[in-house]
């Protein structure tokens, strides 16, 4: 991410030839720069004033990433590289969970659907009926977490084309790019405490521990993106079409020992499982005319957008301990509980602008021109979270660890 004048997130906007896109988080204003190829950026300008064909929702300021339209000369370029990070690659004590079949590609796959309509109207543990022991089947099994699952090495791949091809009045660009990436990252001895603060002693000694938990987490990351585009130069015409898309696909895992010490004194073991899907999509159209001996200059923009989060079948498993028998439990007043959780987020986004401009020459014979314009921007966005909880409705305490 890129940040303007030292700035958080909030404040800097990012535009990709001009046109806003959303990027795969949707709590940040602006979007991840790894996401375009380097070869196929033509510049960047980073505006730190407002002027009337910008956007209006920065303060920091705006990073327009400009793609080439006619490479200079015709590149072929692959590019690949490793890496490894101590502790991480190659940990024999890497915590994650058994991928499914597409992960590797940053899709969460069918495994991890939700096997009934999210509608469906689940009956109360109470009846007993049958219905329920189905709905409750269909869930995925695995709920532990692998304390020595396989981490390789980092990987990064590289590949683009682009070429110019000239005719008698007519000059063709085209230009493609792929990308992909796969790291790990694994972090041991993760402490998280809660802690309130007391009327009694001073400095640190105010801070009273109520809960604290360690543990391990491990993290796979996907990222891959391509991108073509065209573009047509006829006399004082040009019209341009680019096609991008970049897609996300984060597994995380993580294992904690929680122990509480205000209101339970309850000694919990956490498994946590996580993926979660991000991708987007833009189309831009844009052209941009000659008129009346280059008096007249008119510029128009099309750009549609597609994004979507999914996070399927995020998995959170507490048991509690007894240490007088080694047994775990599922004792809801200790804070233990299995949940399933199932959030997406879709949105559309569909921006268009024209500006026109006129040269002209002023008294003095200082050329000038006056340039407007009109933009406009539709945004619907749609959100859903789910969550399913796991009930015991008999008194038993025999989980395996």
């Amino acid at each position: 991410y890129v940040y303007v004048r030292g700035l958080g997130d909030r404040y800097t906007k990012t535009t990709l030839n001009g046109m806003t896109i959303p990027g795969l988080n949707p709590d940040k204003n602006t979007v991840q720069m790894d996401l375009f190829p380097t070869n196929l950026i033509d510049n960047i300008v980073v505006y730190k004033t407002f002027i009337p064909n910008l956007p209006g929702d920065f303060t920091g300021g705006l990073v327009n990433i400009v793609t080439k339209d006619f490479p200079a000369e015709k590149t072929i370029t692959f590019s690949t590289s490793l890496g490894i990070t101590t502790g991480m690659n190659f940990n024999e004590n890497f915590t994650f969970y058994n991928k499914g079949n597409y992960d590797w590609a940053g899709f969460s796959g069918s495994d991890r659907k939700l096997h009934f309509n999210p509608e469906t109207i689940i009956p109360d543990e109470s009846q007993n009926e049958a219905y329920l022991y189905d709905l409750s089947k269909g869930f995925g099994k695995e709920l532990g977490v692998n304390r020595n699952a396989p981490s390789f090495l980092n990987q990064k791949y590289a590949f683009s084309f682009g070429n110019k091809y000239k005719k008698e009045n007519v000059t063709l660009g085209l230009n493609f790019a792929l990308n992909y990436s796969n790291d790990y990252t694994f972090y041991e001895d993760v402490y998280q405490g809660n802690f309130a603060k007391n009327s009694e002693g001073k400095g640190i000694n105010q801070l009273e521990k109520l809960e604290e938990s360690k543990g391990t987490i491990g993290q796979n990351e996907i990222l891959w993106s391509a991108l073509i585009a065209g573009a047509i130069k006829h006399k004082n015409n040009q019209y341009s079409a680019s096609l991008i898309h970049s897609q996300n696909g984060i597994g995380k895992a993580a294992n904690y020992v929680s122990q509480n010490f205000e209101s339970t004194s309850a000694t919990l073991y956490k498994h946590a499982i996580e993926y979660s899907q991000k991708s987007v999509t833009n189309l831009l159209l844009s052209g941009n005319h000659k008129l009346k001996d280059d008096k007249w200059e008119l510029d128009w923009k099309m750009s549609p957008t597609y994004s979507n989060i999914l996070e399927p079948d995020v998995r959170s498993t507490r048991l509690s301990y007894n240490q007088e028998d080694g047994t775990y439990g599922l004792k809801l007043g200790d804070g233990a509980g299995i949940d399933r959780y199932y959030r997406t987020l879709n949105e559309i986004n569909f921006s268009a602008k024209a500006d026109a401009t006129y040269n002209l020459k002023l008294w003095n014979g200082e050329d000038s021109k006056i340039s407007f314009g009109i933009s406009n921007s539709y945004k619907n966005r749609n959100y859903q979270i789910l969550l399913y909880q796991f009930n015991k409705t008999t008194d038993f305490n025999t989980f395996s660890s």
